[in-house]
């Protein structure tokens, strides 16, 4: 049998076993080399058995039973408590959790002990946890929430969420760690980056494992003709020479990254660090996978939100150079809010030529005043400011509606375009739609 392993990307981690078989199941391709270890009855070569032999019918039926559920990649099936036949009472615990992956031609098999019952109700954890996310209305306060409720939840040293800059440069937005530990200065990292190989790794899998950086990874075992394995996808895959610097920086040698994505891309990690090995079961790691992802989609909610308020800023920041000097007509029949909107117009550079409570007080002042742009309320108390709005359109001086309505089921179809803001009044909204105004009138 030859030896097809050239180096550590063609190995994996030692604390579990791996097998690749043909896309039907049927046929060992290559096998880790410690798999004799866990089927210490096995007598003939591993390479070209049937994988039925091995693992038994039951197992082998429940395997391709998940594989047609999950036929691609990532994420992998899982399979957890199996028992193999002939390994029980194996390494002292006599039942496995199972990760398989279809790829184009072959099907990879990881397996792993089965960690002892716990007393943690994982999944309602998971559901508190979503709970205490969604309430999270800023950018910085989930963070915070997410590297709090994994520190928690995962029993890790330190977790700390990095953000990427260009190059793949980390930097810390968020901290939870044990209390010996020196804290990583905020946006400080000791890590200088991630190799854009690794980055594209934690990218297509979503969460990474290192159990031990430090132990010696189990090589895989091939024909001579085999092609490089794809080990992208696996939990067990051996940790690159990236990843073992990133360890060994930060003064660590287990850890577990999951992906922070936004809009398809690796906006980040929660980066999860131990002193000691530590092999998170398989159950506890699809959940933090599904929080990962929860926390990903939330993430990218507030990051759209905060752009938009952004962009919304810098028209008002626009509006603001445009309306000053600029006389406006204020038509509003609550007196407390006609003089919170004058101050606030003010404040940006316009100068308020009047203030009406009733269209017949607008109409008057259209007479004996010059004006530049309006403000009107569209539902004035027993009328509308309609007639103003008529009045405006003739004298070609642009104008914005504002209404606390939820519709505007009282608008005719020729003002359906005009530019309109919802009370109660927000002076970016407000100059925006100035802004906007404006700019029809040029």
């Amino acid at each position: 049998m030859a030896d097809a392993f050239v180096d550590r990307a063609d190995a994996i981690q030692p604390h579990g076993w791996l097998i690749v078989c043909d896309e039907t199941a049927a046929k060992v391709r290559r096998h880790s080399a410690n798999l004799s270890e866990l089927f210490r009855f096995w007598m003939e070569p591993f390479i070209g058995s049937s994988l039925r032999d091995i693992l038994g019918p039951e197992v082998t039926h429940s395997l391709r039973n998940a594989l047609s559920r999950n036929p691609t990649p990532a994420p992998p099936a899982l399979l957890m408590g199996v028992r193999f036949p002939g390994c029980e009472g194996a390494f002292g615990q006599p039942t496995f959790n199972l990760a398989v992956h279809a790829t184009d031609d072959e099907t990879l098999i990881e397996i792993e002990q089965a960690a002892p019952e716990g007393d943690r109700p994982l999944f309602d954890r998971l559901r508190a946890s979503f709970a205490r996310v969604a309430q999270a209305a800023e950018v910085d306060r989930l963070l915070k929430i997410a590297a709090r409720l994994c520190f928690s939840m995962l029993q890790y040293d330190r977790v700390a969420v990095l953000r990427f800059e260009s190059g793949g440069r980390p930097v810390v937005v968020a901290e939870q760690k044990s209390p010996d530990l020196e804290s990583w200065a905020e946006g400080a990292c000791p890590i200088e980056n991630f190799a854009e190989a690794t980055r594209a790794k934690y990218l297509a899998s979503g969460l990474r494992v290192i159990v031990d950086g430090e132990a010696a990874p189990s090589k895989i075992l091939a024909g001579p003709d085999a092609a490089p394995l794809d080990l992208k996808f696996a939990f067990l895959s051996a940790a690159s020479p990236d990843e073992r610097e990133t360890l060994r920086r930060s003064g660590a040698v287990a850890a577990l990254a999951v992906a922070l994505v936004v809009e398809d891309e690796l906006w980040g990690l929660i980066l999860c660090q131990n002193q000691e090995p530590r092999h998170p079961a398989m159950d506890l790691r699809a959940v933090a996978e599904l929080f990962g992802q929860y926390v990903s989609l939330r993430l990218q909610l507030l990051l759209q939100r905060r752009s938009g308020e952004d962009r919304a800023e810098g028209r008002a920041t626009t509006a603001k150079g445009a309306a000053k000097g600029m006389r406006v007509l204020i038509v509003e029949d609550q007196a407390l809010i006609a003089m919170d909107l004058e101050a606030s117009l003010n404040e940006n550079g316009a100068v308020v030529a009047s203030v009406c409570s009733s269209a017949a007080q607008a109409l008057q002042a259209l007479e004996g005043a010059a004006i530049d742009a309006a403000i009107l309320d569209l539902n004035l108390v027993g009328e509308t400011s309609l007639a103003v709005a008529e009045a405006l359109e003739k004298r070609g001086i642009p104008f914005i509606f504002a209404t606390g309505q939820s519709d505007e089921t009282t608008m005719p179809p020729r003002f359906a375009g005009k530019a309109m803001t919802r009370k109660p009044y927000n002076v970016k909204q407000i100059m925006a739609a100035l802004a906007v105004a404006l700019a029809g009138r040029e």
